[in-house]
């Protein structure tokens, strides 16, 4: 599964300095969408922990009805979620 590194991706990139805000409004589509798979993924799993994660950055992220921070709050948030996206990895593999 290519989705934690998609949004892993994105939010390693949003610590680039001066990005137009149309990429931040690009960001929380794509996080709230991996972040709602990864929710399912563990629930599918069993995996209420991760399950739980995800929520949180789920509504963290929400293009829909967005929390409105200064960049300098988003950006520790940007890092501690794609933190979270890579060391979820091991959850989206597929079991044999």
């Amino acid at each position: 599964m290519y989705a934690p590194w998609i949004a892993a991706a994105f939010l390693f990139v949003a610590m680039v300095p001066d990005l137009p805000y149309g990429y931040y409004q690009i960001l929380r589509w794509v996080v709230c969408a991996c972040a709602c798979f990864g929710a399912f993924v563990g629930m599918e799993k069993e995996r209420h922990g991760w399950m739980g994660t995800f929520a949180v950055i789920a509504v963290l992220f929400n293009p829909i009805l967005p929390i409105h921070l200064s960049r300098e709050l988003w950006q520790p948030i940007d890092v501690i979620a794609g933190i979270v996206f890579l060391c979820s990895l091991g959850l989206f593999r597929k079991t044999r």
